[in-house]
């Protein structure tokens, strides 16, 4: 019978390759309608080949990432049926799909990419659309532009020092890219506990805008004199938790 560690280290290799799908499907400006959706949708889990008309599918996801925007929606069925392409994607986003479940059934938190920033996801979705009807796409969205949810590079979080005259700590760490330049960021907390040990074991951040909008969090955060409120970020141990 496997140990928890190596079953929580499988686990995590799991979520690793669920990042460098979103990565490489936002990172990939040359990259095919259907290359995208697939690159998407193991991102979000799902395992399956989809093996459905790439066109017919691209129009569908369309239709229903322009209901959205346009508050139409769908009936709940629909909003919350896995079609297993970009429409469940954009479900997940908008937090309507129901919970992840582990190899014991049990529910998981439904993890988003981007922090729930669905109507991003839905331009991408009819800009991705438009890439399948041949018509020439110029994909300039980053994976620091739009994602939340990072993976925290082994190491990289640095010993804290205290804001004078106030009760907070400031902390840095710096973001996994796989490989690629990587970004630094800055934190601010309260540590009444010593808090800053409970980041020890600690894989993954979950920012309240992606890297490259912090400056919208704080104009001076490039600067090193500021960081990111305690509000507004938290970290934690594993992509796969319970729900509970």
């Amino acid at each position: 019978m496997p140990s928890s560690s190596s079953s929580e280290q499988e686990l995590e290799g799991k979520a690793m390759d669920r990042f460098r799908h979103i990565y490489n499907a936002l990172n990939e400006s040359s990259l095919e309608s259907t290359q995208f959706r697939n690159e998407m949708r193991l991102a979000y889990g799902f395992k399956n080949e989809y093996s459905l008309d790439p066109k017919e599918t691209a129009k569908k996801e369309r239709e229903f990432a322009e209901n959205c925007l346009s508050g139409r929606g769908s009936d709940t069925n629909q909003m919350a049926y896995d079609h297993g392409d970009l429409r469940t994607v954009l479900a997940i986003e908008i937090g309507i799909f129901p919970a992840e479940r582990g190899a014991d059934g049990e529910p998981l938190k439904r993890r988003q990419w981007f922090g729930g920033d669905w109507i991003k996801m839905a331009h991408l979705i009819i800009e991705n659309s438009e890439a399948a009807s041949n018509k020439p796409v110029d994909r300039r969205t980053q994976p620091a532009d739009v994602i939340r949810l990072w993976p925290i590079k082994a190491g990289s979080i640095a010993s804290r020092t205290s804001i004078h005259s106030t009760n907070l700590y400031k902390t840095s760490l710096v973001l996994d890219q796989s490989g690629k330049d990587s970004d630094t960021i800055y934190l601010l907390y309260e540590d009444p506990a010593n808090k800053h040990e409970h980041f020890d074991g600690h894989k993954w951040i979950s920012l309240p805008v992606a890297p490259n909008k912090l400056y919208q969090i704080s104009n001076v955060q490039l600067k090193k004199e500021s960081g990111i409120p305690e509000n507004l970020w938290s970290s934690f141990p594993l992509f796969f938790e319970g729900a509970a």
